[in-house]
């Protein structure tokens, strides 16, 4: 039996066929193919495929009976796409083969891109097995580019130029001139160079176009070289080094007379004691023996050293430095009775931030802890400037003045916006046109800003006979008929 029927519903109820009848599903296969025409075939087998004949008609017969008592009837699931619109069911003894077939769902796609060189691929292919309907070509791309590119460098005498490449087909798309570079250049070349006597000079001059960018003097000078001078003796006077010119031999610094002088050694000090006198340092030469500098006496004198004084308290009283001859032992400066009073350090200041409050500075006892000058607080405020506001124009809005704490950046009065004031219209007159002059239409501007709100438009003069410009007047001279004269540009009719 062959049945053949199209459906949507994803369930074929077995009761409306026979032969479908106490039967399973063993298997659901789709197999696919690039062929035009994809099929699915799902194989129903029997649970037992060596059933004969007569056991499959009664067992049939049976099934049919049964239905009124509400047996349970298998259903024929196919899981299939609303893709599949058409399925065809046939029959057979050992098996029932179930074929769908495929409607094709086409939609555009670009197989291969444009470029400005190429013109691209657009197919229509089926979603399923891929068939290509049609195909058809895109229109060539814009060029592409990314960036300038020098293609030529710019000198101090010649400009360069900037040009802007597709990257595909290499063609320039623009080109921009590259203002003058800066002149180049190497050292000083001297021009004059000086003498003992003359100055001179050096130029820096451009590598590329010899431009003379520079000039500086070179001063003249001499060659100099040392005049050696002798030393003096206890009794012969000497010469300091001089400095003459080795070209011109003028003397630069004259050579100066040394005095005749002892070389001095020196006599050791003898240090005083307490009791004993001693001598301070002295010189004599130590080539003829003459006494140079003469040693004098020094009184004998007490060594002092510190007593270290006993610092006093707040409750206790202390004593002073003193000092004592650290050989013999005399007290030298007596020590002092030093009264106790507080030893202030100080608290430091706390700094008030725009939230929170500070302290001023103070001071307390640092042996006994007593506050001497008590810390007051300073109330947090912020630190204000005004944030400039700008007047709205025409067409853009503004904004008033505000203020900021330059601290914490806190908005204490905020810009409000100052819509646009609009434009003020004046309207300009336009001007009839003529058989012989062009006329124009109104225009109007801003009184404010004199921008153009609307452009005037030019009305064409026209001469013809049928045009409404011309100022028609009788012409009396001619009697035999009617004629007309345009009083502008002379026209009859």
């Amino acid at each position: 039996m062959n049945q053949n029927r199209e459906f949507d519903d994803e369930i074929i109820n077995s009761n409306e066929y026979s032969e479908l009848e106490e039967r399973e599903w063993f298997e659901e296969r789709f197999f696919h193919s690039d062929e035009f025409n994809r099929y699915v075939e799902i194989e129903l087998h029997k649970k037992d495929s060596f059933e004969s004949s007569e056991e499959k008609t009664n067992q049939a017969s049976k099934n049919r009976k049964s239905t009124k008592n509400n047996t349970t009837r298998n259903k024929l699931k196919i899981a299939h796409s609303v893709k599949m619109v058409a399925i065809t069911v046939t029959t057979m003894m050992s098996a029932i083969v179930i074929t769908l077939t495929h409607k094709h769902i086409y939609h555009w796609t670009v197989k291969q891109h444009s470029t400005c060189l190429q013109e691209g691929i657009e197919i229509c292919i089926c979603e399923e097995c891929q068939k290509i309907a049609e195909t058809r070509t895109l229109p060539l791309s814009d060029h592409t580019s990314t960036e300038w590119i020098v293609i030529e460098e710019s000198t101090c005498i010649h400009s360069g130029k900037n040009a802007l490449i597709c990257t595909t087909c290499q063609t320039i798309l623009d080109e921009k001139e590259i203002d003058l570079s800066s002149h180049i250049t190497d050292n000083w070349t001297i021009k004059v160079e000086p003498t003992c006597t003359t100055d001179g000079y050096q130029e820096m001059i451009c590598l590329v176009c010899n431009q003379v960018l520079d000039t500086q003097m070179l001063s003249s000078s001499h060659d100099e070289i040392i005049v050696p001078g002798k030393d003096a003796t206890c009794t012969q006077s000497g010469l300091t080094d001089g400095i003459k010119c080795s070209k011109c031999d003028e003397i630069i610094k004259a050579q100066e007379v040394i005095p005749a002088q002892h070389k001095a050694e020196v006599l050791a000090a003898q240090q005083p004691t307490c009791t004993q006198a001693g001598l301070s340092e002295g010189s004599m030469c130590s080539i003829c023996g003459e006494i140079l500098q003469v040693q004098q006496v020094i009184p004998a004198s007490h060594t002092p050293q510190i007593i270290q004084a006993v610092p006093a308290t707040c409750l206790n009283t202390g004593f002073s430095e003193g000092s004592q001859c650290s050989i013999c032992g005399q007290i030298l400066v007596p020590q002092t009775v030093v009264q106790g009073s507080h030893t202030p350090v100080v608290i430091p200041a706390i700094t008030k931030t725009c939230t929170t409050e500070g302290l001023t500075e103070g001071s307390q006892c640092s042996t006994c802890g007593d506050i001497l000058v008590a810390q007051t607080p300073i109330r947090p405020s912020h630190n204000e400037i005004k944030v400039s506001g700008y007047a709205a124009t025409c067409e853009k809005s503004g904004l008033t003045d505000g203020t900021i704490c330059i601290d914490c950046n806190t908005v204490i009065v905020a810009q409000t916006e100052i819509a646009a004031a609009g434009h003020q219209t004046i309207i300009v007159e336009g001007k009839n046109p003529t058989c012989i002059a062009d006329g124009y239409t109104a225009s109007s501007i801003c009184s404010t800003c004199n921008i153009t709100l609307r452009a005037a438009e030019i009305i064409p003069a026209d001469n013809s006979i049928g045009s409404n410009y011309h100022t028609w007047v009788p012409d009396e001279s001619i009697e035999t008929h009617v004629t007309y004269i345009c009083t502008t540009c002379g026209a009859t009719k």
